[in-house]
């Protein structure tokens, strides 16, 4: 995806209607990392951590250099 602005508009409407998908917030997350925005990405990938056990959101953390 090269229009990370309009992926980011569809994630953020899908979480709107499903904010506890931990799912969507690591989809955001990823977005968001690919944009460049690593700080509002950090907030994306624990907000997933907050909802489930996600590996992806756990890795992702972990290449950015964060603890959970």
């Amino acid at each position: 995806v090269q229009d990370y602005p309009a992926a980011l508009r569809s994630i953020e409407a899908a979480i709107a209607r499903a904010p506890g998908s931990g799912t969507y917030w690591v989809l955001r997350g990823q977005y968001l990392e690919l944009s460049g925005d690593k700080g509002r990405a950090v907030q994306a990938y624990l907000k997933a951590l907050s909802l489930y056990d996600s590996p992806e959101a756990t890795a992702a953390l972990a290449r950015l250099g964060v603890k959970p």
